[in-house]
């Protein structure tokens, strides 16, 4: 996916890497994101994935709609990257 999409997807050793733009607004990610996954399903189905947020603060209603979105395709959040407390703390109420 382009930088200017504001979602950059990586392979990585344990499954994906999906880095989110810090400033762009969350539901245009969110679709942009649901997008991406939708063309390549087949590629997609069953990885195992890492978010990396960066300094965005993430709540848990937010990520527990990343969350869902990922299941939706037959993913999982494998684990969660970031720089803030908001969206470290909703990993944890939610055991990522």
């Amino acid at each position: 996916m382009s930088e200017n999409s504001g979602i950059t997807i990586k392979g990585i050793k344990n499954g994906i890497l999906v880095e989110m733009d810090t400033v762009e607004e969350w539901l245009t990610l969110t679709q942009r994101l649901g997008a991406e996954l939708d063309s390549k399903s087949s590629f997609y189905k069953g990885a195992q994935v890492t978010m990396n947020f960066g300094d965005r603060p993430v709540p848990r209603h937010q990520l527990t709609s990343i969350k869902a979105l990922l299941e939706k395709r037959g993913m999982s959040i494998w684990s969660v990257v970031s720089d803030s407390a908001t969206t470290i703390e909703a990993a944890h109420t939610l055991d990522l």
